[in-house]
Formats: C-alpha cells, sequence, structure tokens
C-alpha cells in the first residue's frame, strides 16, 4: 500500500497511490470504460474508484472522461498519463490488432 511507502520514505511527491497506478495501467489497454467497469476490473471499491479518478483529473490531468448521450462517462488516459507510466516503465505494452 502506498501509505507504507510513504511511511518508509520511498513514495516520491511525482508517485502516484498505488489505486491510481493500477487505473492508469488498466486505462491504457481499456477501451472507454465506465467507473463502475474500472472498479470492476481492478477490484477496487466503487469508492476508491470514485476517488481515484477524481484525484486522477486535477492537475496535471493524467486521465480525462467523455459522455455520450447523458450515459456513464467513459475514461481514457490523457498524454500526461502516457507520459507519467512511460517515465516509470509502467506502460503496458500495446495489444496487436487484429
Amino acid at each position: 500500500m502506498w501509505t507504507d511507502a510513504l511511511a518508509r520514505g520511498v513514495l516520491h511527491y511525482v508517485d502516484r497511490p498505488e489505486e491510481e497506478e493500477l487505473i492508469l495501467r488498466f486505462l491504457a489497454q481499456a477501451l472507454d470504460p465506465t467507473a463502475p467497469g474500472i472498479a470492476t476490473q481492478t477490484g477496487l471499491s466503487p469508492e476508491q474508484t470514485d476517488a481515484a479518478l477524481a484525484s486522477l483529473t486535477g492537475p496535471p490531468g493524467l486521465i480525462w472522461s467523455q459522455t455520450v448521450s447523458g450515459a456513464e462517462p467513459g475514461w481514457h488516459l490523457s498524454t500526461e498519463g502516457q507520459r507519467y507510466l512511460s517515465e516509470r516503465g509502467l506502460m503496458p505494452p500495446k495489444l496487436p490488432h487484429p
């Protein structure tokens, strides 16, 4: 858990909590998932997911959402989010196109 890393002094100010990095890595591979879908696929609670999404949309804007026709918003990894994962070696490999 990220609080353990903070207590040991190994969490840098630019590192994100574990839950947020899990969502960032998931969004790097997912196609327009909703918050409930993110919670289900990552194993996080809806409350953890909502809190992480709120944090990740704030500066520097690692993710963004889009609502279509009043439906639940779909979430996306921003360019800054891609950079964050790449700089830490956390960007998952690209899946091949059929």
